[in-house]
């Protein structure tokens, strides 16, 4: 669980993703990217715009924290592919 840096929303995911209008208390959003597994990592962009995430089956999901629109990237890393070495 994350909350924008202009204290506006609170972004939650599990199998899905969850935004909380922080002035009102209601949800403002919900997105089912339709992933396998649940996230493990959420992250907020610096200008509040998207989040991404990423799940316990080595998906990628960065959404539009205004829209919903929201693309899916499977397998972004290979199985033993090492990163930054």
């Amino acid at each position: 669980m994350m909350i924008t840096s202009d204290i506006r929303y609170v972004v939650s995911a599990s199998s899905k993703i969850i935004i909380f209008d922080l002035s009102t208390g209601e949800v403002f959003r919900t997105i089912n990217p339709g992933v396998e597994g649940i996230v493990s990592c959420l992250s907020i962009s610096p200008n509040d715009k998207y989040c991404v995430c990423s799940t316990t089956f080595n998906q990628v999901i960065i959404c539009n924290i205004h829209t919903g629109d929201f693309q899916l990237i499977e397998k972004p890393v290979d199985e033993g592919e090492v990163i930054g070495e």
